[in-house]
This record gives C-alpha cells, sequence and structure tokens, in this order.
C-alpha cells in the first residue's frame, strides 16, 4: 500500500517529534537536576559558613584546643547541619590537618587544590551505591585562607527532592513537542488539500485536453465517431474488473482514448477512402499505432500510456502488428484495449455492414480468443458484458440513420 504525502510525512514528523522529544527531556530533566543540586548546595554552603564564621573569626594556633573554642565551632557545625541536604561537616586548617572533629582523616590534597583556587572545590565520590559531593569551602580572614570548611552532600538524596521538578519539566517539554507536531501536521494537512485540490483541477484539464484529442481524429475520420470513447469505458470497465491499480485503470483508459491517436497522420486519401484499401493503403493505415505511440511518447507524464498506444493491434498469435509481438510480451493495456476495441467495432454500424447483437459479437471474440485476443481477458469481458456493465450504442433502424459524421455523411467501404 502506497502512503500519501500527509501520511509519510506526519509518519516521519511523528519520529522526529518522539526523538526530539526524549533526547530534549532528558538533556532539560538533567540540566534541571544539576541546577537544582548546585542552588542547594550553594545556598548551604552559605549557610553553613555563615553559621561557622563567629567561631572560625577567632580561630588560631592556641584556641584551636581551647574547649570554650571548639564547643562554639561543634555549636555553628550543629547550626549548619540543620541544613536538610548537609550529611557531614568537617573544618581543616590549611595544611589539611582536621580542626573539627578531631578523629576526621586529613585531606591535604583538596584542601590544597581549594586554597590554590581560591574558591569552592568538589569532589564526588561513591561508597556502597550511594554518591556523595563534597565541597570545600576556602573561610579567608586578613587576606589569607585561615580554614577549609568540608561539606558533604548526598547527591540521591538531593535528585530525589528534585523528581516532583523534573516530572514538570517533562511534561512541560512533551506538551511544547506535542503542539509543535500538532501545529505542522495541521499545516500540512492544510497543503496536502491544497495539493490535492489542484491535482484534480489538473487532472480534470488532462482528461478534457484528451477528449478534445479524441474528438479532432474524429473529425477527420467520421466513421468512427464515438468510437474512442466507448472504448475507453469498455477499456476501464474491464481494467476495474482484472482488479487493477488505481493508477494502472487510469493508464488503461487514457490509452484507449487515445489508442487511434495516429490516424491524425494518415492522408485523408487513404483515411476517408471510398471503397476497399488495397495492400498499399493498409500498410500506411498500419502505421497509425507507432505515429499514435510518438505523439504520445513526446508527452513525459504519459510515458506509460505510449506502450498501449503502440501495441493495442498486436495479436496472441503473433500476426499482429507492428511488432509482431506473443502473448504475455504484449502489454496487458495493450491487450484490454484490443478487446474492448473489437468489440465496438463489432457492436457498431459501419458503412460496409451492419452493427451485430451483443450475443453475437461476444460469440465471434471468443471463437478467436486464444490467436487474436488473450483468453482470460475475453472470458472475463464477456461476464462484464452479461452483468450489463458494459452496453454497445443502439444500432440504426434503417438506411436513412448510416450516416457515419456529420462533416461528410459518407456511407460505403473504408
Amino acid at each position: 500500500m502506497r502512503l500519501t504525502f500527509l501520511a509519510k510525512f506526519t509518519l516521519a514528523t511523528f519520529v522526529v517529534a518522539v526523538v526530539a522529544t526524549v533526547a530534549l527531556a532528558y538533556t532539560l530533566a538533567t540540566a534541571h537536576i544539576r541546577a537544582v543540586e548546585r542552588d542547594e548546595m550553594i545556598t548551604a554552603t552559605g549557610q553553613i559558613v555563615a553559621a561557622l564564621t563567629p567561631a572560625l573569626t577567632e580561630l588560631s594556633e592556641v584556641r584551636a584546643n581551647d574547649p570554650r573554642w571548639l564547643e562554639m565551632l561543634r555549636n555553628g557545625v550543629g547550626a549548619g547541619q540543620r541544613n536538610q541536604f548537609a550529611a557531614a561537616i568537617r573544618v581543616y586548617a590549611p595544611d589539611g590537618r582536621a580542626i573539627f572533629p578531631k578523629g576526621a582523616p586529613a585531606q591535604p590534597v583538596d584542601v590544597a587544590a581549594t586554597i590554590a583556587r581560591q574558591d569552592i572545590w568538589s569532589r564526588d565520590m561513591v561508597s556502597s551505591g550511594i554518591q556523595t559531593r563534597t565541597e570545600y569551602a576556602p573561610f579567608a580572614q586578613d587576606g589569607r585562607i585561615a580554614a577549609v570548611i568540608a561539606i558533604d552532600f548526598p547527591i540521591d538524596q538531593m535528585a530525589a527532592q528534585a523528581a516532583g521538578e523534573q516530572k514538570t519539566v517533562i511534561f512541560a517539554t512533551v506538551a511544547t513537542v506535542a503542539l509543535i507536531f500538532l501545529t505542522l501536521v495541521a499545516m500540512a494537512a492544510g497543503a496536502s488539500r491544497e495539493l490535492e485540490l489542484r491535482r484534480r483541477q489538473a487532472e480534470g484539464t488532462f482528461a478534457q485536453t484528451l477528449g478534445v484529442l479524441a474528438e479532432t481524429l474524429e473529425l477527420r475520420d467520421p466513421y468512427t465517431a464515438g468510437h474512442s470513447r466507448r472504448v475507453s469505458e469498455y477499456s476501464r470497465e474491464l481494467a476495474r474488473a482484472l482488479r487493477l491499480s488505481p493508477r494502472e485503470i487510469d493508464v488503461i483508459t487514457n490509452a484507449a482514448l487515445l489508442h487511434d491517436i495516429g490516424k491524425i497522420g494518415i492522408p485523408d486519401r487513404v483515411l476517408l477512402k471510398d471503397g476497399a484499401l488495397d495492400e498499399r493503403d493498409r500498410a500506411i493505415v498500419g502505421k497509425h499505432p507507432v505515429m499514435g505511440a510518438q505523439i504520445i511518447g513526446s508527452i513525459s507524464s504519459m510515458e506509460d500510456v505510449a506502450p498501449c498506444v503502440m501495441h493495442h493491434h498486436e495479436r496472441i498469435d503473433g500476426t499482429g502488428y507492428p511488432g509482431c509481438l506473443i502473448a504475455e510480451a504484449i502489454p496487458l493495456g495493450a491487450r484490454i484495449i484490443a478487446v474492448a476495441d473489437t468489440f465496438d467495432a463489432m457492436t457498431t454500424d459501419r458503412p460496409y455492414r451492419r452493427a451485430l447483437s451483443m450475443e453475437v459479437a461476444l460469440t465471434e471474440m471468443q471463437r478467436i480468443a486464444g490467436t487474436q485476443l488473450d483468453v482470460s481477458i475475453v472470458t472475463r469481458f464477456v461476464q462484464i458484458a452479461l452483468a450489463g456493465k458494459v452496453v454497445p450504442p443502439p444500432a440504426a433502424l434503417d438506411e436513412s440513420e448510416l450516416r457515419f459524421g456529420p462533416l461528410l455523411g459518407l456511407k460505403g467501404a473504408v
């Protein structure tokens, strides 16, 4: 099944929208969590440094072991730990030794890095599946770093805290992309409707043009007035009965309408000859499929039509023209047109004979099936004809009605 432009566009846009939504939602959610973590850490660090400032302002080598000063420091640490994200607080001397608590391991590398940066230094650690980030904040006094405060933050806990906001970010992202997707699809649907309208208008114009071409031929060949349109209608019904695709049906219908267009190139002395055609005349008339295919083939949009026009006079046994093709080597469209053409020739009045009844015509077509016509196509044509889907024009009631064409009104053989 061929997808329409709108279906293809919608499917492609949907896939892109889903991928973009996932990527954008992940990026924004991750960025949001990191921003929340950063903000919480900066806020907590500022609060803890403020809580420890009174004690650290009085820090000295002498007071580092003073119980009362240590108690003041301990109170500041306790105040800092009231922050929900501060898991642990330590204070280090500039050389990395622990000032508080006394038993904490020394951290000379991280303390030195903090002093070198003159700013906060961070280190992530994972222990027992728990991710922790330690922020080392310098405390300056009299133009020098007097101490470094280390604060442990549990990353998982902070991420869980931001989970609610993360859902909001994801929802907003999905809603935004969905709105863009629906807007694009709506615009594409409008454009598709406009294109479809223009396509139908173009097809209508094209069909009218084909009809004019067929009528132009019939003005030159009045003996076959209405023949091309009837063959086109019969061919369309037959193609539908054979369950061909809409595209194939259109091609065959158009080819049938123009199957004799090459007769435009046949001289009037031959085309309108009042009498039987001799061998030379028949050779000239026999060129009309090739000339028709050349005319049609010059139109790029009708490249599929030309082969049907070229070979509609081929016969299943290979005795037809112009290519002497055999059986399925003949294009299917040409075989269908041949059946419709034969039926119309038999069931319409001609200057040299009266129209055959539909029953007689169908019997004769079944007789020549397998030599001139395709057996399976004739079989299906007989079915649709008996079902009333193919109706030949009424025969003339008397000789006075046997006038072939409004211009010449000729009677006689061609």
